[in-house]
């Protein structure tokens, strides 16, 4: 049975009691509501001798036809007649809906029959379906849509006329108002729901208008508040993520270095110690009797004090970088005088490996020469670490071009696997050791690198196809350097 307010409530005409509108929507806030007008649709299409075709749910036919029969319709007899024809949602959808879509050829087969074939009795056929508001329920926008469409197509075909009815709290959100609209437009008459309907005045429906419009301005605003606050909220968490990949990286490096540092520290300086207590101890004991003995000790003594110095002198760049308090000083020197120092300085103990030095006979420039002879020894002691015994290591430095000069350390080591050729300046890279003779904490060629840019240069790396790396560092050339070259 109804509910006695709804029928209270309802006061206008009825959109049933006009033919006039081929399609339209009824939109409506109680189940009671929706059956109370469609009752009084199907009653007044019964009683002026047309033809109802109603699609629905289950539950609302049912709960129809307990309304027409208290109101006195003999429902059976209209049945037989084919004068009101019932259909179940759950049971006619899927005879046209493929995959959450309606099929445009299944459809019109299907409703262009029927309504036809119910023409051929009566003379006008009226259709109330709610197969759209099942798809809207689904969030199906495009399904619905569509299937409006195809009822529009239909009508240009045929002659009926259609009432499409939605729950009105299906259309909760943005994504919902949009299909509101396109629904909306699919129509030649909007009925809105109850609410609305029931008032009596035309002044309490202007006051009812200007309170809508206010509460959607509010809601937009609502909705624009919210929309920013999501995007600060992504924002920070955005934020948040990097700064935690940035500690977790921070900290990987961390603890890279302090292992690194740890072992590499911790190796010359236990040799350190142990050379100078034997040193100390045949001192004591021995007397002068073992000059030799006590010289090579010495010499051992200061080739791992010269290791541990340059290892701290590195750790030291490292954090002058950091904090850009890395700076040069430029003088004139001559590049190959510079070349041939720093090569004798340069990786002590290594007399297995062949320098090999092709230079100009002079090469005057501009540059910081400790800062240059510090990348020198850098890449030399690089190709002699990762090079077999008794290869060579070649050293050039030229012109390449009027505007800068080029100085390139080729060894014969194995190379660089092709996955790591990017981090090979990157800070503590190193590369598979070859040896008992490789160490250092994968500075060397990024303290270089910073070295070199901080001149107004750079540096590669190029891996030749007969093998071994060749590390190239490029300065642009200054006005001394000029007159050189034309001397």
């Amino acid at each position: 049975m109804m509910n006695s307010d709804v029928e209270q409530s309802f006061h206008q005409g009825p959109w049933h009691a006009s033919p006039a509108y081929r399609h339209l929507v009824q939109f409506y806030e109680s189940e009671d509501y929706l059956l109370l007008m469609l009752s009084q649709f199907v009653t007044t299409t019964l009683e002026n001798d047309e033809a109802s075709i109603v699609v629905a749910t289950g539950d609302h036919l049912t709960r129809l036809e307990q309304i027409l029969q208290s109101n006195g319709l003999d429902v059976s007899a209209q049945k037989a007649a084919g004068q009101f024809t019932p259909l179940d949602t759950s049971k006619i959808m899927p005879q046209f809906m493929v995959a959450g879509q309606p099929d445009p050829e299944l459809f019109r087969n299907l409703f262009g029959s029927l309504i036809a074939q119910t023409r051929a009795e009566w003379s006008s056929v009226r259709i109330f379906g709610e197969m759209v508001a099942l798809t809207a329920e689904l969030n199906y926008a495009s399904a619905t849509v569509d299937l409006e469409h195809l009822w529009n197509d239909l009508l240009e075909q045929q002659d009926f006329s259609l009432c499409c009815a939605y729950p009105i709290n299906t259309f909760r959100d943005q994504e919902t108002a949009s299909m509101l609209r396109d629904i909306c437009e699919q129509h030649s008459a909007v009925f809105p729901a109850e609410s609305y309907s029931s008032l009596t005045s035309e002044s309490e429906r202007f006051r009812e208008v200007a309170l809508l419009q206010q509460k959607a301005t509010q809601l937009e605003h609502e909705l624009a508040e919210r929309a920013r606050y999501q995007q600060k909220l992504s924002d920070a968490l955005d934020a948040e993520r990097s700064a935690r990949q940035d500690a977790e990286s921070a900290l990987q490096v961390r603890e890279e270095f302090v292992s690194i540092a740890a072992h590499e520290l911790k190796t010359p300086l236990t040799s350190l110690i142990g050379r100078a207590q034997l040193a100390l101890k045949r001192l004591r004991t021995a007397g002068t009797d073992e000059p030799a003995k006590l010289d090579k000790l010495m010499e051992s003594v200061v080739t791992q004090a010269d290791k541990l110095s340059r290892l701290v002198g590195q750790l030291l760049d490292v954090s002058r970088l950091k904090g850009g308090k890395l700076s040069i000083d430029r003088v004139t020197v001559d590049m190959v005088d510079l070349i041939h120092d720093s090569i004798d300085s340069a990786y002590i103990g290594a007399n297995s490996h062949t320098i090999t030095v092709q230079t100009p006979e002079t090469m005057v420039v501009e540059i910081d020469p400790i800062r240059m002879e510090q990348v020198i020894i850098n890449l030399v002691n690089n190709a002699v670490k990762y090079s077999p015994p008794d290869s060579e290591v070649t050293i050039s430095l030229d012109w390449p071009d009027g505007d800068s000069i080029e100085l390139c350390v080729q060894d014969q080591g194995p190379g660089i696997p092709l996955a790591n050729r990017p981090r090979i300046f990157d800070r503590f890279y190193q590369a598979d050791k070859q040896g008992p003779s490789s160490g250092g904490m994968g500075l060397g060629l990024y303290i270089s690198r910073e070295i070199v840019e901080l001149h107004g240069g750079d540096v590669l790396a190029e891996f030749p196809d007969r093998g071994g790396t060749r590390i190239v560092v490029r300065l642009p050339l200054s006005s001394a350097s000029l007159a050189s070259q034309a001397n």
